[in-house]
């Protein structure tokens, strides 16, 4: 449950006990941002639509593979993972509008469209798992560990959360898969030393003794498949960028009466696209670790760790870190704007944020 801020949170110390691989990301991205977010909890009375869309689309897929875990037949997932959705959906509206409370009626309309959009995008998961399954078999599911964070000699210094939404064998490898959504096909040359998957896979390491063979980062991107664009000729495009799948396809040329032998060329591209796993609506990157990458993250994990408890105990230390990324999209940008004008810091806090409940 939200609750009022103090206003001061811009510049009230915190002494910090634990962290996550996710806060650790908000770390590097601005200290600012991660200070007010992530140790305050600030969040802007209007809500994050994408943190809303992500949320609720992790529920549809956490109950898909716990539904795989159980041994459950594909029918029987995506029922499980429909109602998990909808479900989670519901519960957040209903937090949003006490939220909100007359901010409500202007900002509906904008999360009742995410949810349909969401909605598209898990049944059109459900397509992509039958084409290529993302594991053959489910191990464990938001799988979460507490691994201790030590110093040089070996002393706990303090605690990382760490959790792997799957964790499965895929082709006879043990694997760690990390679900994102994301609005736009990602960057993947940094995946090899990405600290995320290191993290899931060094808990994993921890906990069972076992290393993971891989890591795979699988992205669905925000946007809802749509059949081919029927041309003044009756045909159906062919253009290579259109954003449909080959089931859709299909579907549309059964619909028209066509003959599919007409549609060889692009049938045989949306296919292709879809086995490589290079079409235009996922995004699946296998990569390993090795021994050494883990002793390197635990010394990493240490000196960061240190950098973070000092920030979170001297708010001076929370400066910003300006970019075109980091500030578009920022959910404090006019706190940190206020701040840089030594304006009424105060009154920006207590007008437009609440303190959000903790992330788990």
């Amino acid at each position: 449950m939200t609750t009022e801020t103090t206003g001061l949170e811009h510049e009230t110390p915190v002494r910090i006990k634990s962290t996550s691989a996710t806060e650790r990301g908000g770390f590097r991205k601005c200290r600012r941002q991660w200070f007010l977010t992530t140790v305050h909890r600030l969040d802007s009375q209007e809500g994050n639509i994408n943190f809303f869309l992500g949320t609720i689309y992790h529920a549809g897929l956490e109950a898909y593979y716990r539904a795989q875990m159980r041994g459950a037949n594909v029918d029987d997932r995506e029922v499980a993972a429909i109602d998990a959705y909808q479900s989670a959906y519901d519960a957040y509206m209903v937090r949003l509008e006490d939220q909100l409370g007359a901010l409500w009626q202007f900002a509906e309309t904008n999360f009742t469209e995410a949810g349909k959009l969401g909605l598209e995008m898990l049944q059109n998961y459900f397509e992509r798992e039958l084409a290529d399954p993302l594991l053959d078999e489910v191990l464990a599911v938001e799988f979460r560990v507490n691994v201790p964070i030590v110093n040089a000699k070996g002393g706990k210094v303090g605690i990382l959360s760490v959790q792997a939404d799957a964790v499965g064998v895929k082709d006879d490898q043990l694997a760690v898969c990390d679900h994102k959504t994301a609005s736009q096909a990602m960057q993947s040359a940094h995946l090899d030393i990405d600290d995320q998957l290191t993290a899931e896979c060094y808990s994993w390491w921890k906990a069972k003794g076992t290393m993971p063979d891989k890591a795979i980062y699988n992205v669905s991107i925000k946007k809802a498949p749509q059949p081919p664009k029927q041309l003044k000729s009756a045909k159906l495009s062919q253009a290579k960028n259109q954003l449909t799948t080959e089931r859709m396809y299909r579907d549309e040329i059964a619909r028209l009466g066509h003959s599919v032998a007409d549609y060889v060329d692009i049938l045989a591209i949306l296919h292709e696209r879809e086995e490589s796993g290079e079409d235009r609506l996922f995004q699946r990157e296998a990569t390993f670790r090795t021994p050494e990458q883990m002793a390197a993250f635990e010394r990493d994990l240490f000196e960061e760790w240190r950098d973070m408890r000092a920030v979170a105990s001297h708010p001076e230390r929370a400066y910003p870190s300006p970019t075109s990324m980091n500030c578009g999209s920022c959910p404090v940008r006019i706190i940190c704007t206020t701040i840089q004008d030594d304006g009424d810091v105060e009154a920006i806090i207590k007008a437009g944020y609440v303190v959000a409940e903790p992330r788990r």
